[in-house]
Parts: structure tokens; C-alpha cells; sequence
């Protein structure tokens, strides 16, 4: 398959990885998604794919982190849904990606950050990122959205350290 042209990719199954170093650096793919249940991938260099506008990873057993170095201006949406192994999103997020405004994160109990410029925020099941939420949208007017299930009642911020922005919720 010519890789060139293709603007949204759907993969999965043990060949995965092989798929992903074929698109590399590929300046036309805008949406990504990959449903893997068992992968070797420790880290998704998000560097590799400067046109993403989302990307879905979901399924990967062994994903520690998604790395990112250089400004990606192009990434809106972020979803990962059981990568229990995940721990680390790109530091200064909210720098490195100024685009990303929604972000979706599900089963990852090792995940702890996230960045300050969301519109929209989705987690189930994410004790350890709910329990982050204390103060981190303390002068943040961005967030209007805010979405949690499944998570332990302990870790929920106390009142008045949610931002005022909000304009729905569902806890």
C-alpha cells in the first residue's frame, strides 16, 4: 500500500508496527487509530506524524508513554483507551501541543498528567488522573466540558478546585 496519500488510517493486529514505520513521517495522514491487543511498542512518537489530528490508541498492553519533543500544531484530539501500562503523556503538553482540545482517556491507571488547554475532558477509570485535577484547573478558563466515570469517590477534587469554566459535566 502507497502510504503517500492516505489522510485517515484504521490498523491493528501483529503487523502493526511494521504498518506504522511504512507511514512514518508522512506529510498527508490527519487521523490515526490503532486497536492493538498485543504489541510490543513501549512508546508512540507522536514526532513521527506531524499532520495528526487524532489519534486512538487503544489496546496496547505495553505503552508507556507517547513522546513528543518538537511543536506538533496540527493534533486536536487525543484518545487512549486500555493502555494500562501508560504513564507518561509529553511533558509541557500544553506548549508542544497547542492544538489538542479533546482529550479521551479510559482504563489507564498509571496516567497521572495531562494539559491545561482542553476544551473537553473524558476519563473512566483513571483514579490517578481524576486525583490530579486538584488545582491543575485553577486559573484555567479553557475547560467547558469535563466527563469521569468509574473512578474511586477518594481521589475526586474537593469542591471549588474545579474550574469555572464549565459548562456541563457528567461525574
Amino acid at each position: 500500500m502507497d502510504y503517500a496519500t492516505v489522510k485517515w488510517l484504521k490498523m491493528g493486529g501483529r503487523n502493526m508496527e511494521t504498518s506504522l514505520v511504512e507511514i512514518v513521517g508522512s506529510d498527508t495522514c490527519q487521523h490515526l487509530e490503532s486497536n492493538n491487543y498485543c504489541v510490543s511498542l513501549l512508546t508512540f512518537p507522536l514526532d513521527l506524524f506531524p499532520t495528526l489530528r487524532t489519534l486512538d490508541l487503544s489496546w496496547f498492553d505495553n505503552l508507556e508513554m507517547i513522546s513528543q519533543c518538537l511543536i506538533h500544531n496540527h493534533l486536536e484530539r487525543l484518545e487512549s483507551i486500555s493502555c494500562p501500562k501508560l504513564e507518561l503523556l509529553p511533558g509541557n503538553m500544553h506548549m508542544l501541543l497547542p492544538s489538542l482540545r479533546r482529550i479521551c482517556i479510559e482504563d489507564c491507571p498509571r496516567l497521572e498528567s495531562f494539559p491545561s488547554n482542553l476544551n473537553e475532558m473524558r476519563l473512566k477509570n483513571c483514579s490517578r488522573l481524576v486525583g490530579s485535577l486538584k488545582g491543575a484547573f485553577a486559573d484555567s478558563s479553557s475547560l467547558k466540558n469535563l466527563w469521569i466515570d468509574k473512578v474511586d469517590a477518594k481521589c475526586f477534587p474537593e469542591e471549588g478546585l474545579l474550574p469555572v469554566s464549565l459548562t456541563s459535566h457528567h461525574l
